[in-house]
């Protein structure tokens, strides 16, 4: 467990030494958004830039919800890692 948290994509096995949870969680949301939202701008910008038609507004509002769970589900994911890892450090 401890293992795979610190090879995850989003934290950094440095981060984890002196640091609370609390300060964490902002670098994690953070380190997510500095990811996600460079890609959701340019593929907004593709979007403005090309002709439209009705199903073009459907399709960007489908991918722009689905992106938004995603962005979701792997901050979720990547925060109940981070819960597990400090629970199991009290435990010790």
């Amino acid at each position: 467990m401890e293992e795979s948290l610190k090879t995850g994509f989003f934290i950094d096995k440095n981060d984890l030494n002196e640091q609370s949870f609390s300060v964490l969680k902002r670098r994690l949301r953070h380190k997510m958004l500095s990811y996600f939202l460079p890609v959701l701008a340019g593929f907004t910008a593709l979007f403005l830039l090309k002709e439209k038609n009705n199903y073009d507004y459907v399709l960007f509002f489908l991918i722009l919800i689905f992106s938004i769970i995603l962005y979701y589900l792997i901050y979720k994911n990547n925060l109940l890692k981070l819960k597990l890892y400090f629970f199991s450090k009290d435990k010790r």
